[in-house]
């Protein structure tokens, strides 16, 4: 790498730093490839004007910005006293030469605008690169560098075991799922610096703590397309700095817009110069400036301990677009690549609220404006009183598509003091896709105000209000709320002082076993709060836990999402194992703690996978997901050619696995098998050892079949010419009386797409609420309505009922307080999707727009103890308060004949049942001529054929049981003799094939959710038939349809798609048929040895 002439020795001012806490922003180098003086000039200035230090640049091996930018940056920030400091990118373009790491820091680290830790050491980072570890003992000897590199990929504890780094930078800065963001990483960084240099004041100022206000990316060509959960990430983040109080923070980022995390101003930048990008989601008015408004005053908490306010400012952010309506693009919530579960974009946690921050003087009154919706709302987190920086959010009701300005204001005694005014929220994004970028605005008050500080310091301060991982949570609310919340075993999320703390009036108490609860336990104990499921009087024995209860779960087993697809067929067995489980291709079936590939696995050095050619250029819609699945795998050996490449670092093509062989098919002549008249699939079990010839064990199977497919037509048609009409009568009887119940599971399910709801809540006086420590305080409120009498009343927390503009179900994210099954709703179907949700109501559960009804009030759950038996005219409020559903549909006047019969379908399946009998009587004859060119051919039309086969058989041995019961019903058999019915018509209505969409599956599903608890086997059989991609109806749909099992491609697939189908899929909806399909599958594979590969 070349460098100017230009050098430090220009600058010769070299300052003397003093050692103080310094705040950077992460600097992407790369997207100041058009700078010119200027830009730097007006990005720094920006930096400064909100209280950051200098910016963290980070640059990849081998960039013309590199030579570029570096000099001027330098020029300008010693101009105008900013500082600068290098992060050394090893993941972007691959290890940096050590000579060229150590040239840049020598060259730049003698300047005055280059950050020195503890005034002489420059400070220097490095994203990832832990593979080089042992260069930095040679660039530190020549440069005297303090190394501080974010090696986040192997954890605090094994980047400090490389021996090199003098301190972390931690990149976890982000939230998991839903969950909220925590400091559990923050701890584990300053226990191992803790372990490594002595002492905890030694650990922070080690640390540097990351902050960022968003993460969202969908960059095709990076192999990027996730978002994580950041919707009050920018405030709570920054009240985590003033807990863990480290030495450094730094800002991700100032400018990275591809992850959406930039506050600097927007600026082209290259990744949205590609023509593979999904869509610009930056450009379009997208600023995020209004977020730099509140970091003078975190900083200066942080810094100093307290913060003057001289104006009041406001900060309102929120995203564009509605779910549903538009594009989603595929992105997911949490990535694979970082070993996390992945959720659809629809569970996005607070998608539809408007988020605020507010610089003030003093608390204010809060109202939110949408379409003519005025919404009261509150701050639910900030000082007590008093200046500093308060935050709320309100959820508002998405208008399907119709666009509305957003209006926030804040007001005082009547009086508005400011008003904010934001960007249309509604419709779709460039090619109708949806942001999650959100869109950021600000507004000052226009009204002089007294200075204010805020007061007592940050040091004086308690923790108030706190919570914890898992099952520690109830105890860390508890000994939080009394301002004990150990960093490591609790997350504190609000500081402040507490008027009167219990004394330790009480014996001491102990951990019943987990170490991680001593603390807690000796604390709260002594104060009258010995919460027995965590707690003991008496000391017992310590049990360290093999894993952290901190961490969460991850996938630990899964399988492809469309058995057909042998790409990911051949990928999600075994990635998903490994916590590497997509659901763009893969469905997680299994989920546990993390078992590390490379703790069973060599990984192999050099190896870089990535997806085939033609499924990257084919426009797989999962390619993504399959190169960075491959990419996963394929160093440790896991890379089928049917989906990956691969290449070593000498850039040699492996090809895929390197181990791989393909299964040889051979060409065979035409064999001759004697005739055996077997009956049954037993009876060929049974004499599967005078059977010589095993290449003739796939006709016996077949003519097997045969005579099976023939039992079943005739017996099946005998019971329908016979009683079925009577045991119909009784099974729509049934769905007739469960009506109600079906249409309640609907509305469950899914009501959000044309609904409106207010959410009765449960709202406490929060002082009360956070000193109680179970309860859920996020409508809590401080005002007098609640809090006259104070937080307690004669030992009870005095509440109120509030309705509060939530999502309807199945989005419960903004509930409060209490089961979800409790909370009264207020209903409202949108206009505009009235017409949608009596067609979806009647092809999903059967049940037309005339039964429907919309009485004002209904009871939904059991009444507490005082309000049963009230007629409504008396009922008081508080019993309507919960339990209650008002202007929800019901169902009404629906009786037994309205239900479908599925008796019409049944006989067109017994025709086709028929037919399949002829086809494979004709497809027998031309295996055993010969006319199949392989036995590999011969076992794909066993595969394909037999799981139908084996239903169809389960369903008349169903049938029979219906016929048997039928006789002499008993109440007590009601459930089973559903069951029986509808299982039957399940198996039998396959025959079908393609036309089974109009067969009234849709209304079956929801019976055989209600009877769920009659066996496994009914909601087995319901997570088929609510999916039409599922192995089974794909099959039902190739074998039963067209020309079916005459065309070989139509059995090659099927066979394919039954073959990648685990023993325990096919259990879940039938034991009976799993334990067949067992037994051919040992008959083709081990006993005639035909493993194939498919």
């Amino acid at each position: 790498m070349r460098f100017p002439l230009l050098t430090a020795g220009f600058f010769s001012i070299l300052c003397t730093q003093v050692a103080a806490k310094t705040a950077f922003a992460h600097f992407m180098l790369s997207n100041s490839d058009e700078f010119e003086t200027v830009d730097w000039e007006v990005e720094m200035q920006d930096a400064m004007a909100a209280g950051i230090d200098a910016f963290m640049l980070n640059f990849a091996y081998d960039e013309d910005t590199t030579v570029q930018q570096i000099p001027p940056a330098f020029v300008t920030a010693t101009r105008l006293g900013f500082k600068l400091a290098f992060s050394f990118d090893y993941a972007g373009n691959g290890p940096w030469p050590k000579a060229d790491v150590i040239k840049l820091i020598k060259t730049w680290s003698v300047t005055g605008a280059y950050v020195k830790h503890e005034g002489s050491k420059p400070l220097v980072s490095a994203f990832e690169g832990p593979d080089q570890s042992e260069d930095w003992k040679d660039i530190k000897k020549e440069t005297n560098c303090f190394f501080i590199p974010s090696w986040s990929s192997l954890g605090a504890k094994r980047a400090l075991d490389k021996g090199t780094a003098d301190g972390l930078f931690n990149w976890a800065a982000w939230p998991v799922g839903s969950l909220e963001m925590d400091t559990y990483t923050d701890a584990s960084y300053i226990q191992y610096l803790r372990d490594e240099f002595g002492t905890d004041a030694a650990a922070r100022k080690r640390y540097m703590m990351p902050v960022s206000p968003w993460f969202y990316t969908n960059l095709p060509q990076y192999n990027k397309n996730w978002m994580w959960r950041s919707d009050d990430l920018w405030y709570t983040r920054w009240q985590q700095v003033l807990d863990v109080d480290p030495e450094y923070v730094q800002i991700i980022s100032w400018n990275d817009f591809g992850e959406s995390h930039y506050i600097g101003r927007v600026r082209d930048s290259g990744p949205f110069r590609d023509r593979k990008i999904a869509y610009d989601y930056v450009s379009d008015d997208m600023s995020h400036d209004a977020w730099r408004r509140t970091i003078p005053a975190w900083l200066s908490l942080w810094k100093k301990g307290t913060t003057t306010v001289a104006k009041e400012e406001l900060v309102v952010w929120y995203l564009l677009h509605e779910d549903g309506g538009c594009n989603d693009g595929g992105t997911t919530i949490n990535t694979a690549t970082h070993i996390q579960l992945e959720y659809p974009t629809s569970k996005v946690p607070g998608g539809g609220n408007i988020f605020f921050d507010a610089i003030l003087t003093g608390p204010a009154d809060v109202v939110v404006k949408f379409n003519g919706r005025t919404e009261k709302s509150y701050f639910t987190q900030g000082p007590q009183k008093g200046a500093g920086v308060y935050h709320g959010r309100q959820f508002i009701e998405r208008d399907q598509g119709k666009e509305g300005r957003v209006e926030v204001e804040l007001s005082r005694n009547g009086r508005v003091f400011i008003s904010f005014l934001g960007r249309a929220i509604g419709g779709c994004g460039p090619n109708g896709y949806r942001n999650f970028n959100p869109w950021v605005g600000a507004a000052t008050s226009p009204i002089p105000v007294t200075a204010m500080t805020s007061s007592p310091k940050v040091s004086d301060l308690v923790c108030t209000q706190g919570w914890g991982a898992g099952k520690i949570n109830t105890l860390c609310r508890t000994t939080c709320g009394m301002g004990y919340c150990p960093l490591g075993a609790c997350v504190c999320s609000q500081s402040g002082t507490i008027a009167k703390v219990p004394e330790d009036k009480f014996p001491m108490g102990y951990t019943r076993g987990d170490p991680n609860w001593i603390g807690l336990c000796s604390f709260a104990c002594t104060k009258g709060y010995c919460l027995t499921d965590f707690c003991s009087d008496v000391e017992m024995p310590i049990v360290e836990p093999t894993v952290s209860p901190f961490l969460p779960t991850v996938c630990s087993e899964g399988r492809a999402k469309d058995p057909s697809d042998l790409a990911a067929s051949a990928l999600c067995e075994d990635t998903c194992k490994y916590g590497h489980c997509p659901i763009a291709v893969c469905t997680c079936i299994k989920q546990g703690l993390l078992k590390e590939i490379q703790s069973e696995h060599t990984k192999k050095a050099g190896v870089v996978g990535s997806a085939q050619y033609r499924i990257v250029e084919g426009k797989h819609p999962g390619a993504v997901a399959i190169n960075n699945m491959c990419a996963f795998g394929c160093p440790y050996g896991f890379c089928p050619p049917a989906a990956c490449t691969s290449t070593n670092e000498n850039g040699g093509d492996n090809g895929g696995n390197s181990d791989y062989q393909p299964p040889a098919i051979y060409d065979r002549p035409v064999r001759f098998c004697p005739f055996i008249a077997f009956k049954s699939m037993e009876d060929l079990v049974d004499n599967f050892s005078s059977i010589e010839e095993q290449y003739c064990i796939p006709q016996h199977i077949l003519w097997v079949a045969i005579i099976a497919l023939g039992t079943i037509t005739t017996s099946f048609n005998e019971i329908i010419k016979a009683d079925y009409d009577k045991y119909f009568g009784y099974y729509a009887t049934y769905v007739a009386k469960q009506s109600p119940t079906v249409m309640k599971a609907f509305l469950n399910k899914q009501s959000d797409r044309y609904f409106t709801c207010e959410v009765v809540e449960e709202v406490f006086c929060c002082d009360g609420c956070h000193f109680e420590g179970n309860l859920n305080c996020r409508y809590c409120k401080n005002t007098a309505d609640v809090c006259e009498k104070g937080p307690y009343v004669n030992g009870q927390l005095p509440s109120i009922f509030e309705k509060k503009r939530q999502p309807c179900p199945p989005q419960y994210q903004e509930r409060g307080n209490g089961d979800v099954n409790v909370h009264s709703v207020y209903w409202t179907l949108r206009k505009d999707k009235e017409e949608d949700f009596y067609k979806d109501v009647e092809a999903d559960i059967g049940i037309k727009k005339e039964f429907i009804k919309w009485p004002e009030k209904s009871v939904m759950n059991t009444l507490s103890t005082g309000c049963v038996g009230l007629p409504g005219s008396t009922m008081p409020q508080k019993c309507l308060d919960q339990n209650h559903w008002f202007n929800a549909p019901q169902v009404q006047g629906f009786e037994k004949g309205d239900v479908i019969n599925p008796k019409q379908k049944l006989q067109e399946s017994l025709e086709n049942i028929e037919k399949l009998k002829k086809d494979l009587g004709a497809a027998l004859w031309e295996v055993m001529g010969g006319g199949y060119f392989s036995e590999a051919e011969d076992v794909d039309l066993v595969d394909s054929v037999m799981l139908p086969i084996f239903m169809f058989e389960e369903g008349l041995k169903s049938m029979q049981q219906v016929a048997e019961m039928g006789k002499e019903i008993k109440a007590s058999q009601e459930k089973e003799f559903i069951l029986h019915m509808l299982s039957s018509t399940f198996f039998l209505i396959g025959g079908l094939g393609t036309a089974l969409a109009g067969a009234g599956l849709a209304q079956m599903g929801r019976i055989l959710v209600l009877i769920g608890e009659a066996g496994g086997t009914a909601l087995g059989i319901e997570g088929v038939v609510s999916d039409p991609t599922t192995a089974p109806l794909l099959i039902f749909g190739l074998v039963m349809s067209g020309r079916a099992i005459r065309d070989t491609n139509n059995v090659a697939r099927a066979a394919s798609i039954r073959r990648t189908m685990p023993p325990w899929e096919i259990e879940k909806f039938s034991p009976a048929v799993a334990k067949k399909i067992g037994v051919v599958d040992t008959a083709l594979r081990e006993r005639w040895n035909a493993r194939l590969c498919r």
